[in-house]
């Protein structure tokens, strides 16, 4: 066991034993309107999703949403590479904020992928957070994504890393009867859920802390 997976395994039961079902279920129900057919699911999905997933915040206008939910229902039944990541970044980058302004919507974008491909991590300030990563602060548009791709590819690595971890494994059986939903999702989108639930405890002891 590397020093990194020690430190990091306290975090990960301790989050483990505080998730709860419903962001679980929501998250199974997403995935389960996004496969129905029919104008009324996708007006659903796009209601439930835009809650979920926060996307009426960082600035983010009725155009982005429009744009954002079109590529991802363009995507359905279709395989996903990491070039798709780059293709995505730069026409939603486009597009401007309410502030006139232009951001990378990586996130956002994590979050359109890894709908359609669960083998593919989220990538939020979470993420960040628990795993030390952050974009390359450059004028260059190509070294941010090419940045961002990287560091997909290091959470992935990571959470493989935990799934060959007999202590990890014991934790991962134990939430998984807890919560039985987990078990028909992939093993990374099980991790994503943790850290995002750690991040939460971790800002709370942080906030309590300043």
């Amino acid at each position: 066991m590397t020093n990194l997976l020690t430190a990091q395994l306290p975090l990960i039961k301790a989050a483990a034993d505080a998730l709860e079902s419903k962001p679980v279920r929501t998250y199974a129900r997403l995935r389960q309107l996004l496969g129905t057919k029919g104008a009324q699911a996708r007006t659903t999905f796009e209601a439930e999703f835009t809650g979920y997933y926060g996307l009426k915040s960082g600035g983010v206008t009725p155009r982005f949403r429009e744009v954002f939910f079109d590529r991802l229902y363009a995507l359905r039944g279709k395989a996903i590479a990491d070039p798709t990541y780059a293709r995505l970044l730069r026409e939603l980058y486009e597009i401007p904020r309410h502030k006139r302004d232009k951001a990378l919507p990586c996130s956002f974008v994590s979050k359109l992928i890894a709908i359609h491909d669960e083998s593919r991590p989220l990538f939020d300030r979470y993420v960040s957070r628990f795993f030390g990563l952050a974009a390359p602060q450059s004028a260059s548009l190509d070294l941010r994504i090419a940045g961002f791709v990287s560091n997909l590819a290091v959470v992935r690595a990571n959470y493989h890393a935990w799934t060959e971890n007999a202590r990890f494994r014991e934790v991962f059986e134990q939430l998984c009867d807890r919560i039985r939903e987990l078990r028909d999702c992939h093993l990374v989108r099980v991790c994503d859920f943790l850290v995002w639930q750690a991040g939460k405890q971790d800002g709370k002891v942080l906030r309590r802390r300043s």
